[in-house]
């Protein structure tokens, strides 16, 4: 169940936010930044951190208001993790922001049955991933080595994808593949259950250390003729680099706009985002 943020607009809640994480330089502080080093050097996840950011409901930030979260612009969506992020970026990508990346692309192209699954399972406290990039391409939205061809009415998955922060407990994944050839409509997005894929056919890679976000865990997964579901399918068949980069042109900076405005958060089938005053 959520606990939500004390009542108030996102300013009141990114401040009782920032009191609630303390003084970072308290040694007694349990997330302070003695705590935190130390989960660092270990290269592990800031255990206490998720721990007060799920005490506070922070996950429902992430979920639009029609889905019972509490997204309703960029600006609010920024105005909170601030504070996150000025404790420990690794904390804030680990934490959420990966989830809201994976997330992003299913508010502004799944059907209400994959939007509402999701949003239950974010609401719940629940991970989700994205898997986009590869290593061999970085950011290069169409050479994806992973397939996905038509079989017996769904589809069949192959190759890996190397790199992918929270995998390991992620309890959905949004994956980038190919299914045509090339071009710009040569990807499709599929929006999966980790834990309904077959193990044989769908293998978790050892973590990757990174030599930043330490506390992230990278892991990788390598799929052999995988079945996966036609309903899997995140919008129609070859619209991932679509989805991606509407999506990506969409998502909030390091920073809310200019002041006295904000951005709405993606709505399904919504064009370009809107700039309303206040």
């Amino acid at each position: 169940m959520v606990t939500p943020l004390a009542i108030g607009d996102a300013r009141t809640c990114a401040q009782g936010l920032e009191f609630a994480l303390g003084d970072p330089a308290d040694p007694a502080n349990a997330v302070g930044y003695a705590s935190l080093l130390t989960a660092d050097r270990a290269a592990e996840r800031f255990a206490q951190g998720e721990e007060l950011l799920d005490g506070r409901g922070v996950s429902a930030e992430f979920v639009p208001t029609e889905l019972g979260g509490r997204l309703d612009s960029y600006e609010d969506l920024v105005a909170v993790l601030r504070p996150v992020f000025r404790r420990d970026v690794g904390l804030a990508m680990g934490y959420g922001m990966t989830s809201w990346m994976a997330a992003s692309d299913v508010w502004l192209a799944g059907t209400p049955e994959q939007r509402e699954w999701l949003a239950c399972l974010m609401l719940s406290g629940g991970k989700a991933a994205i898997a986009q990039h590869e290593t061999a391409h970085s950011n290069h939205y169409v050479r994806s080595r992973v397939t996905a061809r038509p079989s017996g009415g769904g589809l069949l998955l192959s190759g890996a994808k190397p790199l992918i922060n929270n995998l390991e407990r992620a309890r959905a994944l949004v994956l980038f593949c190919r299914t045509d050839t090339a071009g710009s409509r040569s990807h499709s997005a599929l929006l999966l259950d980790p834990g309904a894929l077959p193990v044989d056919r769908a293998v978790l890679l050892p973590r990757h250390v990174a030599v930043g976000l330490r506390g992230c865990r990278f892991a990788g997964i390598d799929f052999d003729d995988c079945p996966v579901p036609a309903s899997a399918l995140l919008g129609p068949l070859r619209s991932g680099v679509t989805t991606a980069l509407s999506c990506r042109a969409r998502a909030p900076g390091p920073a809310p706009g200019p002041e006295g405005h904000r951005q709405e958060p993606p709505r399904p089938g919504q064009g370009p985002p809107r700039v309303l005053a206040r």
